[in-house]
């Protein structure tokens, strides 16, 4: 089993993880982690630890390893902002009914790879932003990018 994909086994268990330095921090139900995966963690610390802090690191912003999210200065940002940013921001929306990932556009594929819920990059948050959809046609917009594994590329509105 490779890092993303223990990650991605975390995730579908519930597990809360983050780094602190180069401390693996996790927070999990009680019996929700098996011994072998308790192993194969052990095993890939290093390589789970390294892939945590490339997703953290945020250079536009002055951002470290193990450094803790500073939520003002993110919900702080423009769009354009938070676009070259270095960020993945992990969102629960009651709206879509379900957890989505934030990523800034300079943020690289292998850094978002073993997340298995939908992603919205900045450059698709800004074209949702100038429509301003209600909640029952953005989630519309948000199933058919599911189902279609899309990307946004061009919102109009129907009168344009």
């Amino acid at each position: 089993m490779n890092p993303q994909e223990l990650l991605a086994d975390l995730e579908r268990l519930g597990v809360a993880y983050s780094v602190e330095g180069q401390h693996l921090r996790l927070e999990a139900p009680r019996g929700a982690i098996s011994d072998e995966m308790r192993q194969a963690l052990k095993e890939h610390k290093p390589q789970i630890v390294e892939l945590l802090c490339q997703r953290q690191r945020a250079p536009a912003t002055g951002g470290h390893c193990g450094e803790p999210s500073k939520a003002g200065r993110v919900a702080e940002m423009t769009l354009e902002a938070f676009a070259e940013a270095g960020l993945i921001l992990k969102v629960r929306s009651e709206v879509l009914g379900c957890s989505v990932l934030f990523v800034s556009d300079d943020v690289p594929e292998a850094a978002i790879a073993g997340y298995d819920i939908p992603i919205y990059r900045a450059a698709e948050l800004r074209k949702l932003a100038l429509l301003n959809p209600a909640p029952h046609s953005l989630r519309g917009l948000h199933d058919a990018k599911t189902i279609f594994e899309g990307t946004i590329t061009d919102v109009r509105d129907r009168n344009d």
